[in-house]
């Protein structure tokens, strides 16, 4: 596999941080204090603003990037755009119908299993 470079490189220590942030919104509050950013969100915290839409949370952020999460999906699905103006995208694969959810051994095919909220797993497995 060849590893091809971004073009501008997005950096990865400012994804980990808006996705921190995202994450944990620290000092969430239902109204605006001094400083927060202005607009019509529905929440605020520590360096940003949420506003829950329909199918997504959009986010803003003090330094100008943003962020969306999904409210449809079951699985993880969002994106980012930092302040420079690069665009991340993620999403969390299905699980896999051939792997034990809890212990990632081989399900038999054709054998037995249960399935979880992770996706299928063995009888045994707790």
């Amino acid at each position: 596999m060849v590893m091809v470079p971004l073009n501008p490189q997005a950096s990865l220590d400012e994804v980990a941080r808006i996705l921190r942030l995202v994450a944990e919104m620290p000092g969430r509050r239902d109204r605006p204090r001094p400083g927060d950013l202005d607009g019509p969100y529905d929440v605020w915290f520590d360096g940003g603003g949420c506003r829950y839409l329909t199918s997504l949370n959009a986010f803003n952020f003090a330094d100008g990037s943003s962020a969306w999460l999904s409210t449809l999906s079951l699985r993880l699905k969002g994106g980012l755009t930092l302040a420079s103006g690069e665009t991340i995208s993620f999403a969390q694969d299905p699980p896999r119908e051939d792997i034990c959810a809890v212990c990632r051994g081989a399900l038999t095919p054709g054998g037995t299993f249960k399935q979880t909220l992770m996706g299928p797993a063995h009888v045994g497995c707790g």
